[in-house]
């Protein structure tokens, strides 16, 4: 994660810190947890993306404004070469012409080739199932290396690509693997929150103009009002109106 002051560019840790609150769905926090999570300087649960969302201390917004590119050099053609590399049924593996090569045997390939390398069979068992949990995601640590100034000083940006808005949802797992109801959980809720969009299609659609137009007068006068009003401050604090989504106020 990066902030920027003063021409400079701050890096920090992006911390994931495991909670009890299990895979899917929102996280609903009293007064209490939230206050106390803030004075740690941790996330606190808030409403994010669409309303059917909720309050959420798990999820990420990155907003990618896309830039020009500078032309790229001619790339020198490279001569041609051909290598393949395949794994057959009896632990056999090699390269060069013909189709497939293998040895005896219809299935069973690794875990004949583990036990001659003399490999115990508990590393053939199946994977441990750990305990999985939303995550909390916080600014973590600032990152102790030396500042790289930006390359790019006079970014301009490419009008004829799409700002593209995506949501991640975090979650930790200890002890283990996520087990399968932890996996169908959090499956489950991305497809629940796809289905509770308005609108479904693609960006480059006709029915996606309504979030490709210009923004309104009104609607500048509430981004810069808010700017006054709740100035960016990336230290840790409880969000006001957390559980109130927003909603337009234009004409």
């Amino acid at each position: 994660t990066r902030w920027c002051r003063c021409a400079r560019v701050h890096e920090y840790w992006l911390e994931a810190e495991r909670t009890s609150y299990s895979v899917g769905g929102p996280q609903m926090e009293t007064v209490e947890q939230a206050t106390a999570a803030a004075i740690r300087g941790k996330a606190t649960s808030s409403v994010i993306g669409i309303q059917a969302m909720g309050t959420r201390f798990n999820a990420l917004m990155t907003i990618q404004v896309p830039l020009k590119q500078k032309p790229r050099p001619p790339r020198r053609p490279s001569p041609p070469m051909i290598q393949s590399h395949y794994y057959g049924g009896g632990g056999r593996s090699g390269g060069g012409r013909g189709g497939c090569s293998g040895g005896r045997g219809g299935g069973g390939g690794h875990q004949q080739q583990a036990r001659r390398r003399g490999i115990p069979r508990s590393f053939l068992a199946p994977p441990r199932v750990g305990q999985s949990n939303a995550a909390r995601i916080s600014r973590g640590t600032l990152v102790e290396r030396p500042w790289q100034p930006l390359g790019n000083r006079t970014p301009q940006r490419d009008a004829q690509q799409h700002i593209t808005v995506t949501i991640v949802l975090y979650h930790t797992v200890v002890g283990g693997v996520p087990s399968v109801s932890d996996v169908r959980a959090a499956i489950d809720d991305m497809e629940a929150l796809y289905r509770a969009c308005a609108w479904h299609g693609h960006l480059a659609e006709d029915g996606a103009q309504f979030m490709k137009s210009e923004l309104t007068i009104d609607e500048m006068h509430d981004i810069a009002k808010k700017q006054k009003l709740q100035p960016y401050q990336p230290e840790g604090q409880v969000v006001q109106n957390a559980n109130i989504f927003p909603s337009s106020t234009s004409s």
